[in-house]
């Protein structure tokens, strides 16, 4: 496979060693130094290409997001995790809530799964009410209305997301299974999401 680089020998040496001093002193991660450097490289090629700034803080901001969400997620990496979606507006009075809360629950504390949710009101506060602080995770969307977390979502496994598709990201890579509860649109779209990658 060809080379990625720079093009210019003396920024492309410079880089090599960069890359390689930034990761000397943390117990040898050397092999992925060549990944990491052809992240950098299409970072500074998009610099180079002038690209929008707008552009610029798209990537910026998913990158970041990613980073964050691979370093809460990695403590539970050999933990199986169901993703349970639902909507934000099922009253804790409404079966739907109770059955959401009561699959966790079980989830959790006779199989020992962990629970990811959106973070929010309604079948996710249900499916973090179950799962209990110990075994739930909140994947967070930063919007105008909704974006408070649940109060039953630990901050220890909160990620608060600027993007719906890094967000929608983290929801799957890290599923065994997935729970579809009552809901409207977005529970529709994450759901017919799944089918479609299940294909």
């Amino acid at each position: 496979m060809r080379n990625y680089n720079l093009g210019n020998p003396s920024l492309d040496k410079k880089l090599d060693e960069l890359v390689h001093e930034a990761v000397a002193d943390h117990d040898g991660h050397t092999h992925d130094e060549d990944l990491v450097r052809e992240m950098i490289v299409s970072v500074l090629k998009m610099h180079r290409d002038d690209t929008d700034r707008g552009d610029l803080k798209i990537v910026n901001s998913a990158l970041k997001e990613l980073r964050y969400s691979f370093l809460v997620f990695a403590r539970y990496r050999d933990t199986p995790k169901v993703t349970v979606y639902g909507s934000a507006r099922t009253e804790p009075d409404n079966p739907n809530y109770e059955l959401a809360a009561r699959f966790a629950n079980l989830m959790a504390d006779t199989y020992q799964w962990m629970v990811v949710t959106g973070a929010g009101p309604g079948i996710m506060e249900a499916g973090n009410l179950g799962a209990g602080t110990d075994y739930g995770f909140g994947v967070n969307i930063r919007l105008p209305f909704e974006a408070d977390p649940n109060p039953y979502v630990h901050e220890s496994r909160l990620i608060n997301f600027k993007y719906f598709f890094t967000r929608k990201l983290m929801f799957l890579r890290e599923a065994k299974a997935v729970a579809l509860f009552p809901g409207g649109f977005g529970t529709q779209d994450e759901g017919f999401e799944v089918l479609t990658l299940v294909q």
